[in-house]
């Protein structure tokens, strides 16, 4: 348990979800799917910059939505309770084993170090995550969940 959780209960955790599978699903309205699962520290930095993308190359949304998205996505990553951990020395590991950025071997390493499935709707990070465990894009879970 990392510093400063001592106490804290870990619930029950269904799945393990990327930053892409979080906003797909949240885009989607599926908060019931995000809230049953969990994912890693890295995410909210990777969905900060999603969001700007968004908003600062693509002109999709304003600053403003971006802000109040940015906002919304960071209280449910609240809602879903302690990030799970992960093994940096398995990460490096697969990354450069696989070919793969040490952040998406993160994602990997933590839903095996935590023995849940991995979501995410990265196809190749899928491609090498089905390598190592039990993993499927945001679609097959609610598929799945049905």
């Amino acid at each position: 348990m990392a510093e400063g959780d001592q106490g804290e209960q870990r619930r029950e955790v269904n799945h393990l979800l990327d930053s892409s599978s979080i906003l797909n699903l949240y885009f989607e309205g599926r908060y019931d799917h995000l809230l049953d699962a969990s994912t890693t520290e890295l995410a909210q930095f990777e969905l900060g910059n999603a969001i700007w993308r968004r908003a600062s190359l693509l002109k999709e949304i304003s600053i403003k939505e971006a802000q109040i998205l940015l906002h919304a996505i960071n209280r449910l990553l609240i809602s879903m309770g302690t990030p799970l951990d992960y093994d940096p020395a398995e990460s490096m590991k697969i990354a450069t084993e696989e070919h793969i950025t040490y952040y998406d071997a993160s994602y990997i390493s933590a839903a095996k170090l935590n023995g849940v499935p991995l979501v995410t709707d990265d196809i190749q990070l899928l491609k090498v995550a089905k390598k190592h465990l039990n993993s499927l894009t945001s679609y097959d879970l609610l598929k799945e969940i049905k």
